[in-house]
């Protein structure tokens, strides 16, 4: 009987993903939809995100105007990249595997998006290789998801 029980508990191990406590606060923001901020939304900025507060995302002044933020928060730039935020693969790789999501190049940095793109169906034709947590169609079979958020989601369940 004991047998059954550990090889349940190696099932458990692999489904978990270990997390920084601030990627989940960042994948639900919906960065570009409302601009960075209030103050600034009507000129394009730079985004941040910063790790220790959380919270909403700070456009380039905000970030320069604020002395906690210039002394001492980390923060992470987030990209706008086909209308999605999106990540440097150089920014994120310190903090997850991302080996098994669709990597993409825009203006030839590479770059993985937050989230999966929302305004298209989620259906799944019989041919072609999709995501494993929303069914997006990706190019290369050699990956799984789609998008950093695709992955969190995915070990959620």
């Amino acid at each position: 009987m004991s047998g059954f029980f550990e090889k349940k508990m190696v099932v458990m191990e692999k489904k978990k993903l270990m997390v920084p406590r601030w990627l989940e606060p960042l994948l639900k923001i919906k960065f570009y939809s409302e601009g960075p901020c209030q103050l600034h939304r009507k000129k394009y900025y730079e985004t941040f995100f910063c790790y220790e507060c959380m919270g909403k995302p700070l456009c380039e002044i905000c970030w320069s105007s604020s002395e906690e933020h210039r002394l001492g928060h980390r923060l992470l730039k987030v990209y706008r990249a086909s209308q999605r935020a999106a990540l440097l693969i150089s920014d994120i790789s310190k903090f997850l595997d991302i080996s098994d999501i669709q990597p993409f190049v825009i203006n030839n940095s590479q770059i993985l998006y937050l989230n999966s793109d929302v305004k298209k169906e989620n259906h799944r034709p019989d041919k072609g290789h999709y995501c494993d947590t929303c069914f997006r169609q990706i190019k290369n079979s050699k990956y799984k998801l789609c998008s950093i958020g695709c992955k969190v989601w995915n070990y959620k369940d």
